[in-house]
């Protein structure tokens, strides 16, 4: 992705009579995979200027440095000038074998002055000056024709809101319309930021290369030749919270959307901010509270759906807990309809893929201390609360979590007084490896001291099997002060189940229904 096919050059090569003309000037075209020029592709280059008087100057370069680890590796050294004149340049600036062709640069404005040609005296080195009649006249501004336009899904049917800034405002474009300019200068360019036959602006290519910023306006340095708003089609969609024991909706979430034109620019005026300036927003509780009739206009669909660092996508973000109506709230994952999805389901924040119209996403939440099943703590009359050497409480209990029984854990750091969901978050039936959650029921739990001194946390529970439930045991080891999972062991033969560990048993049963 960062190679160029070299479309013209010019090449004066001279460096054995050191005479400031040794150069080269050559164009590229864009890249045959991203469409994209170098300028495009790094955000980045460097002005000319003409310069000899210089107080400090910096080569930037792959020089050899011998035998080591720094050889053909980007070095920079910095120097003073040492008497340039007319278009040989002297500085007395550290370069090595391979500097030649690096730029020299100007420290303080950051401007290139000249380029490296060869070694001179023990007092200072060459390079050619842009003074240098020939370069500089490669160096002028070069007018082309671009063509601008705006297109809806179908890559067809033009749309007519397009600008181009003048200086001082936004003048209006036709589609299709050529505009000359100066090659590599910046220029301005607006695409409609109202939706329109059900789609909305979503990126610019440029000479049918995506450009990833996603910010409109948007500013180029134009090097293509052809740039293109591309609008996309929006759907409804709601963003919620969702209380797992009162089975309803509780308080907002925050949601990153790079599209949402909430900026007030000083130059340009309301804009979006893109992937890099967007901001989480917290979302009042409604349906569809990011449709189209909202200040989001809609969300897109299979937006970015590998996650690709570079492309534009949407996020949600999750308080890991809340106190709401009384009760601590636990975040333990996301999920959505209509084929939505996350590219980390069970972290607080994450990056999302809407799947359809009216898709729902919730943050799903489980309450401390809460259940709603009225046998949480009875079902097989063994041990459902432990108080370890360390003074940490620890329980087992049973909840209904969208009709599936779970057995959960908790503990308490302060004799009682506030508790916290263990297992990160998750019922005991949870598999790490998989995300599955097959449901679990008759949770007991006990502790032992390992030969290592640690206090591990043991618990047995049902999961169901076919027809019928198998035991399994869960182990937790005290580590950094917090309880993480050990081990899972499962499926034992016997009906009748019993686990001990230094004399501490732990009972645990298969029942047939």
């Amino acid at each position: 992705q960062d190679q160029y096919y070299i479309d013209q050059w010019i090449w004066y090569p001279d460096s054995t009579t050191l005479t400031g003309d040794d150069w080269g000037v050559f164009s590229v075209h864009p890249n045959s995979e991203t469409g994209l020029y170098p300028t495009q592709a790094q955000q980045s280059y460097y002005e000319v200027e003409q310069n000899d008087t210089c107080s400090a100057l910096r080569v930037t370069g792959y020089g050899n440095a011998g035998a080591n680890s720094l050889n053909d590796t980007q070095q920079k050294a910095t120097g003073a000038d040492a008497g340039s004149s007319g278009q040989l340049l002297r500085y007395s600036v550290y370069i090595s074998s391979g500097s030649s062709g690096s730029p020299v640069i100007d420290e303080y404005t950051g401007k290139v002055v000249g380029i490296v040609d060869d070694f001179g005296n023990a007092d200072y080195n060459v390079g050619t000056s842009m003074y240098n009649p020939g370069l500089w006249s490669y160096m002028q501004p070069i007018t082309k024709t671009a063509t601008v336009t705006q297109l809806l899904s179908d890559n067809l049917t033009t749309d007519p809101n397009l600008w181009r800034w003048n200086g001082s405002s936004f003048g209006s474009l036709t589609p299709g319309q050529q505009i000359t300019v100066t090659a590599g200068s910046p220029e301005v360019l607006k695409g409609d930021q109202s939706p329109d036959n059900g789609q909305k602006y979503n990126n610019w290519t440029v000479n049918g290369g995506p450009d990833y910023d996603v910010i409109n306006p948007h500013k180029f340095l134009m090097m293509g030749t052809n740039f293109t708003s591309h609008l996309n089609p929006v759907y409804n969609a709601t963003l919620e919270s969702y209380l797992t024991e009162t089975s309803s909706t509780g308080f907002p979430i925050s949601f990153k959307d790079p599209w949402l034109i909430d900026y007030n620019d000083p130059t340009y005026g309301m804009r979006n901010e893109g992937m890099s300036g967007a901001p989480y927003n917290s979302i009042p509780i409604a349906s569809n509270n990011l449709g189209t009739s909202t200040s989001h206009q809609g969300v897109f669909i299979d937006q970015n759906p590998r996650f690709l660092p570079s492309e534009g996508n949407y996020s949600v973000a999750a308080p890991a807990t809340e106190s709401y109506n009384g009760h601590t709230w636990q975040f333990v994952n996301w999920s959505g309809t209509n084929g939505t999805y996350f590219q980390d389901s069970t972290a607080d924040t994450t990056a999302v893929v809407f799947g359809g119209d009216t898709s729902t996403v919730n943050a799903n939440y489980k309450g401390v201390q809460l259940s709603d099943d009225p046998n949480a703590y009875i079902d097989n009359s063994q041990r459902k609360l432990i108080n370890t050497s360390n003074g940490w409480l620890s329980q087992v209990y049973t909840d209904f979590t969208d009709g599936v029984e779970h057995a959960w854990i908790e503990h308490s750091t302060d004799g009682g007084t506030t508790w916290f969901i263990g297992n990160n978050g998750y019922p005991l039936d949870y598999n790490f490896t998989n995300g599955s959650e097959p449901g679990s029921k008759d949770p007991s739990i006990d502790y032992y001291q390992d030969q290592s001194g640690n206090i591990v946390v043991a618990t047995v529970f049902e999961e169901p099997n076919g027809a019928h439930y198998s035991v399994y045991m869960d182990t937790f080891v005290m580590t950094n002060g917090w309880y993480h999972l050990k081990s899972a062991i499962g499926a034992w033969d016997l009906r009748v189940r019993i686990a001990s560990r230094f004399g501490k048993p732990l009972i645990g049963r298969e029942t047939l229904d």
